[in-house]
């Protein structure tokens, strides 16, 4: 019932991204790896009240195909993910690039209005 959920939820689709969400650092670095993107670290040090995490799409695939760098993966945003909610950030949107070759997370600080 929160006003930014029932915004995302009368959204069209996942590709809608914010402004908010365009705006924010994005904390990890990828690299190209043949179809797919590979991680390539990130920076536990960014400041700002919304960061971002790019993430592959269809990891599921990804699983299949590739293991390897599925598993290389889990571990990153692992790390990712336990670093910055341990910070006080919590997961507030997600949405994919028009191409589907990324995904997104919106973390932030800032607390919605209700």
């Amino acid at each position: 019932r929160r006003q930014h959920v029932v915004r995302r939820l009368d959204s069209s689709g996942l590709t809608v991204v914010s402004s908010e969400a365009a705006r924010a650092p994005v904390v990890n670095r990828t690299a190209a790896s043949g179809d797919w993107i590979a991680p390539a670290g990130f920076d536990p040090d960014v400041k700002s009240p919304r960061v971002a995490v790019d993430i592959p799409a269809d990891y599921t695939r990804m699983l299949s195909e590739d293991s390897s760098l599925a598993r290389r993966w889990r571990l990153e945003t692992r790390a990712i993910f336990a670093h910055y909610l341990g910070a006080g950030y919590r997961v507030v949107d997600f949405a994919e690039d028009e191409a589907r070759t990324r995904g997104r997370y919106l973390l932030t600080t800032i607390r919605p209005d209700p």
